[in-house]
């Protein structure tokens, strides 16, 4: 619940992702975008500091932790090189295999914490 603007969002930049690739790769340009998953960093803190958040999410990664600004930064230093020059139209998902579980229920955390502290 509550995730209906984020989860639209996310799809619509996928598709934005593809469709500029196509538009722009005549021109030699190549258009790819960064799926970060849970990263700890100060705008991750308020969401961190919910009970059961940040557990939950590791709990569901196949790598079995939270990310760094270094893994985001590691995946644009690879799409800024050479080596992506065959690389376009791509959503890379950053996330230590996030995506192939199941994203923790944030909205679940956070009602439970307002119906304690009431």
């Amino acid at each position: 619940a509550g995730m209906s603007a984020y989860c639209a969002a996310k799809a619509g930049l996928s598709m934005l992702t593809q469709v500029a690739a196509l538009e722009m790769g005549p021109r030699g340009i190549r258009v790819n975008a960064v799926a970060p998953g849970f990263v700890h960093t100060p705008l991750t803190a308020a969401a961190a500091s919910v009970p059961g958040v940040v557990e939950d999410y590791v709990d569901n990664t196949a790598l079995g932790r939270a990310g760094t600004p270094e893994d985001i930064a590691n995946a644009v230093v690879y799409l800024c090189s050479p080596g992506s020059s065959w690389l376009t139209g791509e959503v890379l998902d950053i996330n230590g295999g996030a995506h192939l579980k199941r994203y923790p229920d944030v909205m679940g955390h956070v009602m439970r914490l307002v119906e304690q502290s009431s």
